[in-house]
């Protein structure tokens, strides 16, 4: 509705060149805006869509492999994988999810700057499953880490501040848990822990 009627208010001065000059910073910020709103919107819906764990086996090399590849990346940013071949019993639907979220938290807080590297890295021991995601971006404002998974908590321009609380209610839904660290010299490690049994 927002969106169909700001293309009519753009069509409608289109051609008249002193009111698109006026308008047309009104109009950029105007859909700017819109846009925000639609990704609070989406992101809202992802949480409250959860629903149920449907744990079955997958192949957490293929697994960490695919859900990277489905990440756009700036060319600056390498990213590297490490996990064992090992099978878990998982709900891919959701920690695919998660692992999106986090990974395009990392990409672009590295896109900010000169780029970087995204370490992937897994590990199953003691029947539960680690996931780090450590990128060398230039790490989380302290003023926000104590409220970084809490809805709405953002220190990104444009960020929802979401996608981490998103974050956090799959892990806890998994009877897991998620951390952040600040990694040295600079960057962010994020880690997640999953217990492998209900």
């Amino acid at each position: 509705m927002l969106e169909t009627s700001l293309h009519l208010a753009k069509r409608a001065v289109r051609g008249q060149v002193e009111a698109e000059q006026r308008l047309g910073p009104h109009f950029a910020r105007m859909a700017e805006q819109i846009h925000a709103g639609q990704a609070i919107v989406r992101e809202a819906l992802d949480q409250t869509r959860l629903g149920g764990l449907e744990r079955a086996p997958v192949d957490l090399r293929s697994f960490l492999f695919e859900v990277v590849s489905a990440v756009e990346r700036p060319e600056t940013v390498r990213v590297e994988v490490e996990a064992p071949a090992a099978q878990v019993a998982i709900d891919a639907r959701q920690i695919r999810q998660l692992l999106l979220n986090l990974l395009r938290n990392a990409f672009e807080a590295l896109a900010a700057g000169e780029g970087g590297a995204v370490r992937v890295a897994a590990r199953v021991e003691g029947g539960s499953l680690g996931i780090e995601i450590q990128d060398d971006g230039p790490g989380i404002d302290p003023a926000l880490a104590p409220r970084l998974f809490q809805a709405f908590a953002t220190g990104r321009r444009g960020g929802t501040g979401l996608g981490l609380a998103v974050c956090r209610r799959i892990a806890e839904a998994h009877g897991g848990a998620i951390r952040v660290a600040r990694r040295e010299p600079h960057g962010t490690v994020m880690s997640v822990d999953i217990p492998l049994s209900d």
